[in-house]
């Protein structure tokens, strides 16, 4: 059975990984795991210095889930790579690393250190509410993800997934912020900030004092979160928060998400990641051939458009002469980074045709302007027909103009 999904050009087997920070680096749950039956490996956050973490105690056990203030203790870059990564190149899954920081600096010396390395993606972690630092504030301020985000671009190689706090008050103005900075992809949610007090002690349960809450009861929440998310932004979306199964996985995946990752679930079952492809594939199975149900799916389905294949970018680059050839290979790219919804749909479209646009010095406001018809007709002439005109013009967000 065929579950593989694409999220910023990058086709992954499954749908499913695991949540970082709840499953090492992946050598740690490879006794119990075939990593090679993974989606992705998302490695525990990793800064450009070895960090020791918060004082001990770190972990308190809640209603419907855990707290944890670890404080993203790891070895540091150098010992990651030489040490981790060639253990996850033996298994035949996607690397996505996690990236931590506590200023831009920061956040730019990793990334600039795995830009050669043989990985897939990188998750940078700007929401994680164990840090007293930097990151904190990067998470909850819009224009600091915005920034951090289109600093980070400028160095990555491989795609950026900006991994996104719950604890703000609209979580759709940051998803919009990181799209504008650049990202390629959203995660989202990561811990919600809670706490808890031993009265029996008369302390507090964690020595951070607040730490960051998971497990099931933050399920509905994180649900919520992604389908808002989905709905405000192009950008394609890893879920996470409280999966623990299967039918778990697949609420999120109908909320919006493409991919999802298991967090908590790995500490009480660690076959739990294996135990979510098996349940999406049984999910799968048992509404094959239900017409209705495709049909609903596919009204939910996202696609993915990097940020020069936006009408956005598009627009702003109106007055270049070469427009007609940039709107050429955005299209290009788009059918590439969504193959399998958009093959050979605008392969009968020149943007830089002398035909319909006339000479370079002419192709600036116009050609622009002409879009939405183009674009409309090649829809209706190429595209499958289950997939709705709205879907693609939402695409290169038309109510711009």
């Amino acid at each position: 059975m065929n579950t593989s999904v694409k999220i910023a050009g990058v086709e992954f087997k499954n749908p499913v990984m695991e949540a970082s920070g709840t499953f090492g680096s992946g050598m740690e749950y490879s006794e119990f795991v075939d990593l090679s039956q993974l989606g992705a490996v998302v490695t525990k956050g990793v800064a450009n210095v070895p960090w020791p973490g918060n004082p001990t105690p770190r972990i308190a056990e809640v209603y419907g889930g855990m707290l944890n203030a670890i404080g993203l203790q790891n070895p540091g870059i150098d010992v990651f790579c030489e040490r981790d990564i060639p253990f996850l190149k033996k298994f035949d899954t996607k690397i996505i690393v996690n990236v931590c920081g506590k200023t831009t600096e920061d956040y730019i010396a990793v990334v600039e250190r795995l830009g050669n390395e043989p990985i897939d993606m990188m998750e940078i972690n700007i929401s994680c509410p164990n840090v007293k630092e930097g990151g904190i504030a990067f998470g909850q301020d819009p224009k600091a993800v915005e920034a951090i985000t289109r600093e980070v671009k400028k160095y990555a190689k491989q795609p950026v997934i900006m991994k996104l706090s719950p604890n703000v008050t609209d979580i759709t103005v940051m998803a919009k912020a990181a799209e504008a900075g650049g990202a390629d992809a959203l995660s989202l949610i990561n811990t919600l900030t809670g706490m808890k007090i031993d009265i029996h002690r008369q302390k507090f349960a964690i020595a951070n004092k607040t730490g960051g809450m998971s497990g099931p009861a933050v399920k509905p929440i994180a649900v919520r979160m992604v389908y808002q998310v989905a709905n405000a932004v192009s950008l394609p979306i890893i879920g996470m928060g409280g999966i623990q199964n299967g039918e778990d996985a697949v609420e999120f995946l109908m909320a919006g998400a493409t991919a999802v990752s298991v967090g908590t679930a790995n500490f009480m079952n660690p076959t739990a990641t294996i135990d979510t492809v098996k349940g999406i594939e049984k999910y799968m199975q048992q509404y094959a051939g239900d017409e209705r149900r495709v049909e609903r799916a596919m009204s939910r389905e996202r696609f993915s458009v990097d940020r020069e294949s936006t009408f956005d970018f598009l627009y702003s680059e109106r007055n270049n002469n070469e427009i007609g050839q940039k709107i050429n290979i955005a299209l290009n790219n788009i059918e590439e980074h969504n193959s399998g919804k958009l093959r050979n749909v605008f392969r009968a479209i020149d943007f830089n045709s002398q035909v319909d646009f006339g000479e370079k010095k002419e192709k600036t406001f116009p050609i622009i302007a002409k879009i939405p018809l183009m674009f409309c007709n090649a829809v209706k002439n190429k595209a499958p027909k289950k997939i709705s005109n709205k879907a693609f013009l939402k695409l290169f967000q038309l109510n711009s103009i």
